[in-house]
């Protein structure tokens, strides 16, 4: 078969595409391979993200649990701190309402207290009173008739030879002269002494003479009062009983009371007193 020129170039130009087509096929092929290189190694990349993705992923997990945990622990905390923010208002609260009720006390002690010393005051001039009137012969007179001398001093311008005697056995609790008082708290003077003889015990007369006064004297509870004539008196406080009465003679050494705390009084004990024209003095120097 013989063979047209037109047909020998169109098969040579039909021969060129077809290695063209084939020359890009293989440039296709070896762009493919290359593509599907990177997509492998991209997939991999990926794959390896999303692992540590998946590691962060269980690290925050595993950090929203500790801040979970540690929300709880310091909320656990926060309720113990308030709890114990409100115990500490709750004892600032009572402090405040016992300095304040302590307050009360203390203004309500001091007023007592004033009330105490304006009646000791009181009580101080009812003795004078007392005193005064004995003196003036109104509760009866003195007796001074003698008894046994056992020694001691004598009182000047007494013409007695009839010494005191200590009217009980206890030693002296409180001396005479300035002190604070046991009952008041405040600075004063004791006008007597305290001797600490047991509550029921005899109190004697310390000197023979006609009993001036024998009842309630405010502070001083039961009282007798013996007046031994020329201004002298002595005061026996706080008995228990009394056993004599107003104008009854009484010798030296006699019982006229028991012991007591009757009155302002801490405790049983005599309190007694030596008394020359209304004036204390120490009796202590006298026996």
């Amino acid at each position: 078969m013989v063979l047209k020129s037109e047909n020998i170039i169109s098969l040579l130009n039909n021969i060129e595409n077809v290695y063209k087509i084939i020359s890009l096929d293989k440039s296709l092929m070896e762009a493919a391979k290359i593509l599907q290189k990177q997509l492998e190694e991209e997939k991999n990349e990926i794959s390896k993200n999303l692992e540590k993705i998946e590691l962060s992923k269980e690290e925050i997990v595993a950090k929203q649990d500790e801040l979970k945990e540690a929300q709880k622990e310091f909320l656990v905390k926060q309720e113990f701190h308030q709890s114990k923010m409100n115990e500490l208002y709750g004892l600032e609260s009572q402090k405040s309402n016992l300095i304040s009720s302590l307050t009360d006390k203390q203004e309500e002690l001091e007023d007592k207290i004033g009330d105490l010393v304006s009646y000791n005051k009181q009580l101080q001039q009812e003795l004078d009173s007392i005193f005064d009137e004995i003196n003036n012969g109104n509760n009866g007179g003195g007796n001074n008739s003698g008894g046994e001398n056992s020694g001691g001093n004598g009182i000047p311008g007494d013409p007695s030879s009839e010494t005191f005697l200590r009217p009980g056995y206890g030693v002296v609790t409180d001396e005479y002269g300035p002190r604070t008082n046991p009952v008041t708290g405040e600075a004063g003077f004791h006008t007597g002494v305290d001797l600490g003889d047991p509550s029921g015990a005899p109190v004697a007369a310390s000197k023979s003479g006609v009993v001036a006064y024998s009842g309630w004297i405010s502070g001083y509870g039961e009282t007798v009062i013996i007046d031994h004539g020329n201004g002298v008196q002595t005061l026996y406080g706080h008995n228990s009983q009394r056993l004599v009465s107003v104008g009854q003679t009484v010798a030296r050494g006699e019982t006229i009371a028991y012991v007591g705390s009757t009155g302002m009084s801490t405790g049983p004990h005599i309190h007694w007193e030596i008394r020359i024209n209304g004036q204390h003095t120490n009796p202590m120097q006298y026996v």
